[in-house]
């Protein structure tokens, strides 16, 4: 069975149903073909990590199975990214540089410091989670390839009427060496998330974010912007015993 199918610069114009089958692949490069259209059957491909569809003729976010870790679409005519709070729990890296991109449909508001404060909504009384999704723009050019980066940030959550303060720390690395060979050039848009950045909501009414881009552990990047986007899901209800 495929683990690693390469179809890269290849004349194939969509992924067909039939990949739905192939449950044991881990890694599918796509990368200069002309596909424009992913069934959607590929969210039963639990063991896939890493999907490379840059420069490609994809123009739609595709669906992609919660167990991704890395999704390249750079270069693409994509305008529009749209996340679902179930991704956040494996994918790290998601690579849109040099793509169509106008908008994040997750509203991730852009801020001129590497620095956020937010002011979080009144506390409600049911039991909720808080899923933070990070969106920084660096200047990348001098950097030789994408792999190397190390993406740090620093955060505290502070709780309502002197409930006190958490902090916590999310790290991401890329270390893939299929990107080792690409060449970063101006600003790049990076959007981070992870599952250790969904919180269960201890009534936090602040929370300020702090940001750090490494190359190879030793030279800063300089963040030009970033922002936070905060997202409310509800815990789901502990079913009930039956008799």
């Amino acid at each position: 069975m495929f683990m690693d199918f390469d179809l890269s610069n290849t004349g194939i114009e969509e992924v067909p149903d039939s990949i739905g089958y192939l449950d044991m692949l881990e890694q599918l490069d796509l990368a200069g073909s002309r596909v424009k259209n992913v069934s959607s059957n590929i969210l039963k491909l639990e063991k896939l990590h890493g999907l490379d569809l840059s420069y490609s003729m994809i123009t739609e976010f595709p669906e992609i199975p919660n167990n991704l870790m890395q999704l390249n679409l750079s270069g693409t005519q994509i305008k529009e990214v749209s996340f679902c709070s179930n991704h956040l729990s494996n994918l790290h890296c998601l690579d849109m540089s040099f793509s169509s991109i106008q908008k994040p449909q997750c509203n991730i508001a852009l801020f001129g410091s590497r620095e956020i404060r937010l002011d979080a909504p009144t506390p409600i009384l049911r039991s909720r989670f808080l899923a933070f999704s990070i969106c920084l723009v660096a200047d990348l050019i001098g950097c030789v390839s994408f792999s190397g980066f190390d993406f740090i940030c620093e955060y505290q959550l502070t709780a309502a009427s002197g409930g006190g303060h958490e902090k916590f720390r999310s790290e991401w690395h890329c270390r893939q060496q299929n990107w080792a060979s690409m060449e970063c050039m101006g600003d790049h848009v990076l959007i981070l998330l992870s599952g250790d950045m969904v919180k269960n909501d201890k009534g936090y009414e602040q929370a300020s974010f702090e940001f750090y881009i490494k190359y190879y552990g030793e030279e800063d990047i300089k963040v030009k912007k970033c922002g936070v986007h905060v997202s409310y899901v509800d815990e789901e209800p502990k079913s009930q015993p039956t008799a």
